[in-house]
Order: C-alpha cells, then structure tokens, then sequence
C-alpha cells in the first residue's frame, strides 16, 4: 500500500509511523515518486517533465463546472500557508496551453463555470494572466469565471479589472486578512489598506458588483483577538464589498505552526484530525469560539444585505450585535 497526498507530504513522519502503509510517497510528483510506482506495479510512464497533473475530467459523463490551474505553487511565504511545501518551485504554464483546456472544458463538455485554483494568479501578470485575458477575450469563449482562491490587490490596476470583466470573472476574491498593520508587516506587507481600497475602485470602475466582489479575512490566528477580526470585517464591508471570514488551520511544516507549537497551542505530533479549521484549533477558550462562529453568522447576513444593496454598517440591529461581540 503506498500513501500520498496532502497527509503524506505535510505529516510524512506521522504518516510512515500511524497509517500502516508500506510506502510513503512525500511531496509533489516527482521522478522518484514514478520509479518507485514503476517499481512496485512494472508500468514505466515515462519521464516526469515537471508539468502538473490536470483532473482527468474525459472520466466524467456530464460535467457543469470544472477547476483549472494556470501555474503551480506561490512566490511568496505567507507564515500561515503551505502551498510553498506541497507544490514546489513556483512555475507557470504557456497562456496557449490554458487556452487549450479552456477551449476542451467549454467547447466538448460544455463547461458553463471555471474556476482558476492558483495561489498568485496575478504574479508576473503582464506576461501570464493578461495573455491569457486576451485570448479568452479574442476566442469569446463563453463561460463564467471564479477565482475563489485571493488575489492580490497590490496587482490589480484599471486596465487588469477590464479585463477580468470582459473576459468572462464573475466571483472575485482578494486577498486581505487583516486590518492590523502588525499582521500585515509579518506577512510580508503583500497587501495593506491602501492596496485593498484602490484595487475595489478599479473593479467598481470596471463594472464588478457587491455580489461579485469580496475579500478574505482570517480568524483564528495564534493569539489572535477578536477586536482584530471584527475591525477587519467592518475595513472590508465598509468598501460595500462582501466579506469570506477564513478559518485559521495550523499546517505542519508552516510559520505558524511553529508559532502555535511554541505557544503550547498544539503538540508538534498532534494528529491531523485536531487541525481541522471548522473546530478553531488554535482558540482553545469555548466562550471565544463561540463568538467567533455567531460572528460568521454576522458576516452572512452582511453579505446578503450588500447583495439587497443596503449597508450593514447602518443597519442598527446588526451594528449592535456586532458591538455585543467586541465587549
């Protein structure tokens, strides 16, 4: 029995102690990983060329949506994130290339939704993401774009947000995570306030509404208060965009992780299952969980009072529930 994947590659020790299978095979796919599954099964695929594994979606008989990657891993070194440990060095595909799996997605299965799974869609953009915007917009290939994983605001100017918009991007998340200049310098200022404020003018400008738009914000970070994280939401509505609070998940391997570890937070052997985010691993006090998932709670109805068009930071019932929070 051999073992990959996400376990594998962030908990390999974990892994070959607990799980009982024969081989552990940590990390991306590499030219070691096919030996060793040539050895044990006696079919050679051939030479690894370093190129991602797309889905093998020709396995499915009706296909309505479907998830693509333009490029593998992240430049950057977020504390929290572990896209630099699972994907390897950071490359990019050939814009011709994804135009050749949207133009297979849209055109023989009828794909009617697309959603693009990179880390830093806009790194490097004005050889990458711009080419691609282009030929989708030259080909007019007709389907509805997502990018659920954040994009830098840093990136995203007048022209790239006319762009997204006519060639296809309906759901737009950015990147933010908190209004803390603090929290923003340890992640290495990727993003500050400014950034977030122009890069939702140029997307307004460009047509993109409250229901399309939003922005990332973590919860659940090692010592972490919940004055951070209601500041950090009301920062984001107040741009009339929608807010997606994320769970904090402490990965292995990871900045943060060390961090918890050192805090007493987890135990550096702590089964995977105890880092799910659903269950706030790292706030280890009931009443403050409790407040952090009522103020999930709150985010929900803001977004759906933006989507109304109505604000929720004058609607006085939700500032006050809001205010009963923070006390």
């Amino acid at each position: 029995i051999v073992l990959g994947g996400l376990y594998a590659t962030l908990c390999t020790g974990h892994a070959r102690n607990r799980s009982g299978v024969d081989y552990v095979m940590p990390g991306p796919v590499s030219q070691e990983s096919l030996n060793l599954f040539s050895e044990l099964t006696g079919f050679r695929p051939g030479r690894w060329n370093n190129e991602p594994v797309q889905p093998a979606y020709d396995l499915y008989p009706r296909l309505r949506s479907a998830a693509i990657r333009t490029m593998v891993g992240c430049p950057f070194r977020c504390p929290f994130c572990a896209s630099h440990l699972l994907s390897g060095p950071f490359r990019t595909y050939d814009p011709e290339s994804v135009l050749l799996q949207l133009r297979y997605l849209t055109g023989r299965r009828g794909v009617q939704d697309i959603a693009f799974y990179d880390d830093a869609l806009l790194q490097n953009r004005k050889n990458h993401l711009i080419p691609i915007l282009r030929l989708l917009i030259e080909e007019r290939i007709n389907c509805r774009l997502h990018t659920p994983n954040g994009l830098h605001p840093r990136w995203i100017d007048r022209n790239l947000a006319h762009l997204l918009a006519r060639s296809g991007f309906k759901t737009l998340r950015l990147s933010y995570e908190s209004v803390s200049p603090d929290r923003q310098k340890a992640m290495g200022k990727k993003v500050t306030d400014a950034d977030l404020i122009r890069a939702v003018g140029c997307l307004k400008t460009a047509g993109f509404t409250s229901r399309e738009t939003g922005a990332y914000v973590l919860m659940g970070l090692p010592g972490q208060s919940i004055h951070e994280v209601i500041d950090s939401m009301l920062f984001v509505l107040g741009l009339h965009i929608r807010v997606s609070l994320a769970s904090f998940s402490p990965i292995p391997g990871t900045e943060s992780w060390q961090e918890a570890v050192a805090h007493g937070l987890i135990d550096q052997d702590a089964d995977p299952l105890l880092t799910n985010n659903t269950i706030l691993p790292m706030v280890p006090e009931p009443h403050v969980r409790e407040r952090l998932t009522r103020l999930g709670t709150l985010a929900a109805q803001a977004n759906q009072m933006l989507i109304r068009g109505e604000s929720p930071l004058t609607d006085s019932d939700w500032r006050t529930s809001i205010h009963k929070l923070r006390d």
